[in-house]
């Protein structure tokens, strides 16, 4: 295995980046023998189509823990610790080697209560396999993790090429859940489906984004096919790129949208699987070196052997980049043994942050659905609420008061508290001017009967 760099910032990429010609995911190889394939009966043709609907649904199957061919599966640093800390926040991170939505999406349900369960904050992961752009897959996603969590946001990502079935390779997902989807600012993903993010607010506009990346192997295992790789040549080939190298474009478009976020200030977390590991030759140690990210793994423990992240590989290939200035809020990190908590080819591994270091302040309680005062989803009381406030912010002198407190060179404490005070006050007058729908009258008794009928 190649020895991963001590210090990424004394990476020199000395030679430029280049890369072959891939093929043509929509012709033979050159120099290949075609082969004939027989064509169907019309009994074959009959018999596939009548298949079952379950199969429209499975991703590619899951090796069993004792079929791997494991050189070791032991724990690689800090070992995950349940219940987590009160002041810490969680991040995790894997290759969920597909998610199988047959059953109604038992597979999905089990992993949103792991994820409860395991109280991660933050979820990031690669390869769901799904087409997320048809609207009953999403559909089945959203059912189920409302069902999980109390508050949650979750977002995924694949590329425009249409998938007949529910089955696409590639994909990415994040999924926050808790109190800190109230820091959530914005969130979106890469067109061509290579990575996900969310923006995190912190103190003082601090502003952390967050990054669930996966790039493409070296090379497919079938000249075409529908893969990653394939998906992702086809779309650069049908912008007018004649020779589209997916993981060479992946390089040049991700080092784009950290070098954006980069100029706006944001600090970063970045984990993926990248499909090769931290060597002088990887283009991702070129981008960590360029724009100052730390392989936080390997920066905690520098002197120990590294693990092997996919199950039949020997290198690691999944792995967190982080900013500088968050290294000091990382309190506990570690690569999870195959099969731990989640069945997939690669290792699952969680990074824990100090919450008042990682956002310069505590996260906030969010308050439950049931005692909200109104939603998002009713337009009307949402007008209604804005002018009630505006209308009192304006009768206490609020916006004056503001401004004068921002013109003063060291500000004034007191006149903070005195304006959030009345924020609050205004916040409280508008819920009274809105429209309030009584619920349904509810009997123990009649219940009964219902649900055993």
């Amino acid at each position: 295995m190649s020895e991963s760099i001590q210090s990424i910032f004394d990476i020199r990429a000395s030679t430029p980046y280049t890369a072959g010609l891939p093929f043509d995911p929509l012709l033979p190889p050159p120099n290949s023998t075609r082969t004939t394939v027989a064509p169907q009966s019309a009994l074959q043709r009959i018999s596939a189509f009548f298949r079952p609907r379950s199969e429209f649904f499975r991703p590619r199957s899951i090796i069993p823990l004792s079929e791997l061919p494991l050189k070791s599966n032991e724990i690689f640093g800090d070992t995950m610790q349940i219940p987590i800390a009160k002041t810490n926040t969680r991040f995790y991170f894997i290759n969920l080697n597909g998610i199988n939505l047959e059953k109604g999406g038992i597979q999905f349900r089990d992993l949103c209560k792991q994820i409860h369960k395991s109280q991660i904050n933050i979820f990031a992961a690669a390869e769901h396999n799904l087409d997320t752009d048809k609207f009953e897959v999403r559909q089945i996603l959203q059912n189920t993790a409302r069902q999980s969590f109390t508050h949650y946001t979750m977002h995924t990502a694949t590329s425009s090429t249409r998938a007949d079935k529910f089955y696409k390779p590639g994909g990415t997902l994040l999924l926050a859940q808790g109190d800190i989807i109230g820091r959530i600012k914005e969130r979106g993903n890469d067109p061509l489906g290579r990575w996900t993010w969310m923006k995190f607010i912190g103190r003082e506009k601090r502003l952390i984004t967050v990054i669930s990346a996966y790039q493409v192997c070296k090379r497919p295992t079938h000249a075409t096919g529908t893969t990653a790789f394939h998906q992702q040549a086809s779309l650069l080939r049908q912008k007018g790129i004649v020779q589209p190298n997916p993981r060479k474009f992946f390089h040049r478009d991700l080092t784009e949208f950290i070098r954006l976020c980069k100029s706006r200030n944001e600090l970063l977390i970045l984990a993926g699987d990248f499909n090769e590991p931290i060597t002088e030759q990887s283009s991702i140690a070129r981008i960590a070196a360029k724009h100052q990210l730390v392989d936080i793994m390997f920066q905690r423990r520098p002197h120990c052997p590294e693990p092997n992240t996919y199950a039949r590989g020997s290198t690691r290939i999944d792995y967190a980049l982080i900013s500088p200035e968050l290294t000091d809020s990382v309190t506990a990190s570690g690569y999870e043994p195959f099969h731990k908590r989640i069945k997939s080819d690669h290792r699952g591994f969680f990074i824990d942050f100090d919450t008042a270091r990682l956002f310069g302040n505590d996260t906030p309680t969010l308050a439950p659905m049931a005692l909200r005062d109104f939603t998002s989803k009713n337009p009307t009381n949402n007008t209604t609420y804005i002018k009630a406030k505006h209308a009192h912010l304006q009768q206490q002198q609020f916006f004056r008061s503001l401004a004068e407190l921002q013109a003063l060179p060291h500000g004034d404490h007191k006149k903070a508290e005195k304006l959030d005070k009345m924020l609050k006050q205004a916040s409280e007058h508008a819920s009274k001017k809105l429209k309030r729908f009584q619920p349904s009258w509810w009997s123990l008794k009649l219940t009964k009967p219902r649900l055993t009928t």
